[in-house]
């Protein structure tokens, strides 16, 4: 396994993907970071999660 930076991680993401992000205290808030802020690049890009601890700046209107 190789370590990757989280833009490089969230660089596989592509428009109409579905990413499931892990809840509770296992949320990578640094990758959920660092999706958001490909907001601009990405269209259609569904969210499931159960729990998510901490902040879900992917629930603002903007990320819509």
């Amino acid at each position: 396994m190789e370590w990757v930076s989280e833009k490089e991680a969230v660089s596989a993401i592509k428009s109409f993907d579905r990413v499931f992000i892990h809840g509770g205290v296992a949320t990578p808030q640094t990758l959920v970071k660092a999706m958001t802020e490909r907001a601009t690049e990405l269209r259609n890009v569904e969210i499931v999660h159960l729990h998510t601890e901490g902040d879900a700046p992917y629930i603002n209107p903007q990320y819509a």
